[in-house]
């Protein structure tokens, strides 16, 4: 899923500080494609009680050893805050804390690194929301990934609303997957908003297209751009022929007749 890019900028002085999103989006792009498999992500610290997030999930002991976290030691209880946080709403913890360990790597000041842990948390809360109304049913682990990989997709400017529509009534991660990647891709190249993507994520849903096909779908929009067809028409069209029960090559027919015209 890579065309956009998505990675996430603090200034520290006065230069831009990247948080490596887009090397974590290559990796969901790997991940994803496989039905969000895990893939290497170390251990996750699955608690049953938010209490024992302070012991248990390997940030204290960041804080309180590596070099890295000299600067933030004064600050601790503060972060440990956000963690607490991610624990009492039984998100995982484990993105916040490389996020953390990334900030310390790169000398971001505690006030930067803390605000970027609570937008984490943020967008690890709106995945769940997203996960709580699809009908998914998932093992921990893969809840841990699946949230992060949102958490990924929110960054790359697709909104709540799309991905519900995306993960909506799903009985596996493979279509959401390839769906989400697809639309990252898309509004890159188009602009689209929400609305129109909606459509389109819903299309999807309700077509015939065989979940390998999505990743052709953004070059359907570049090729409908190179040949002049307006984008809000190529979307009409799209979603006409996913409708109709058409595939690629019934949408492609349909974009060289306009085009003709």
């Amino acid at each position: 899923m890579r065309t956009p890019h998505s990675s996430s900028r603090w200034t520290v002085a006065g230069r831009p500080f990247t948080y490596g999103h887009s090397a974590r989006v290559r990796q969901v792009r790997n991940s994803c494609l496989r039905g969000f498999a895990i893939t290497g992500i170390g251990l996750l610290f699955l608690l049953t009680a938010p209490f024992q997030v302070r012991a248990d999930n390997g940030v204290e002991q960041w804080l309180d050893s590596a070099p890295a976290a000299a600067e933030y030691r004064p600050h601790r209880e503060q972060l440990l805050d956000v963690f607490e946080a991610a624990a009492e709403k039984t998100l995982p913890r484990e993105p916040l804390l490389r996020l953390l360990q990334e900030a310390g790597a790169k000398n971001v000041p505690v006030d930067t690194a803390r605000l970027a842990l609570t937008r984490e948390l943020e967008r690890l809360s709106t995945g769940d929301k997203i996960l709580s109304k699809s009908g998914l049913r998932l093992e921990p682990e893969q809840r841990s990934e699946t949230l992060a990989n949102i958490s990924l997709y929110l960054q790359s400017t697709l909104s709540q609303g799309v991905l519900e529509a995306v993960f909506h009534d799903q009985d596996s991660l493979e279509e959401p997957a390839q769906a989400a990647a697809a639309l990252v891709r898309i509004k890159q190249q188009t602009r689209l908003g929400d609305e129109p993507l909606t459509r389109l994520a819903e299309a999807l849903r309700r077509s015939e297209l065989p979940v390998s096909g999505y990743r052709s779908l953004p070059a359907v929009f570049l090729q409908a751009q190179s040949w002049s067809v307006p984008t809000g028409e190529a979307l009409e069209i799209v979603v006409r022929e996913l409708d109709a029960g058409g595939g690629l090559v019934q949408i492609n027919n349909a974009l060289r007749r306009r085009r003709a015209r």
